[in-house]
């Protein structure tokens, strides 16, 4: 069986602005990055054999400042990125989607990726990832919409194909589940608690 710790990526210029951001990337906010050490300071009790992160400038910034803390170097893998959003990418999310409702599949129709293959993509990183590193603790940095494709599959009120999206996945938050033989159990759901028990450095 491994753990897996899932740290959802701090706050960025672009998600306070309300823009788009899949493949794209903008900084962290100051506020992010200390709130990623009060995580990181939060995480230092737990013994991790791994460290991986998505290659947006956004999670990679995250990884860095959580693994000089726990003693990890991040490794990157495309495949834990975010959903592309296609020619969104940087527009705002109210001009896009005049509803308040994202696209319940996917971004495919603006040339972005659908959420099957999104989902896809997440859990084979996953079980490989798994495969590597069995019977131990393993450190994740992604991305919210990624993160709750993969939560959709333990519980219905995270993101699931043809259904509205009712639970959040904030940045900064982590989540705790385990994979043994393929299986995925969600031990934990998306948390923010440690940003009221952590100092942050």
């Amino acid at each position: 069986m491994t753990v897996f710790y899932i740290v959802c990526h701090g706050e960025t210029l672009f998600s306070k602005k309300g823009l788009m951001q899949g493949w794209c990337d903008s900084p962290l906010t100051n506020d992010a990055i200390e709130q990623t050490f009060a995580l990181s300071n939060e995480l230092k009790s737990i013994h991790f054999d791994g460290l991986y992160t998505s290659p947006s400038g956004r999670a990679l910034k995250t990884a860095s400042i959580i693994g000089s803390q726990i003693g990890q170097t991040p490794i990157s893998v495309e495949a834990l990125k975010e959903v592309s959003y296609g020619y969104l990418e940087g527009e705002s999310k109210k001009n896009c989607f005049v509803d308040g409702k994202e696209g319940m599949c996917g971004f495919a129709c603006f040339s972005g990726e659908d959420f099957y293959t999104a989902q896809h993509r997440i859990i084979r990183a996953m079980q490989e990832i798994a495969r590597k590193h069995p019977d131990q603790n393993i450190l994740i940095v992604s991305h919210s919409q990624v993160i709750q494709l993969l939560l959709g599959l333990m519980d219905a009120g995270y993101r699931t194909m043809g259904s509205p999206c009712q639970l959040s996945v904030p940045n900064g938050s982590i989540s705790i589940l385990k994979v043994e033989e393929n299986h995925f159990e969600l031990m934990k759901s998306p948390d923010l608690s440690y940003r009221f028990t952590s100092s942050s450095c």
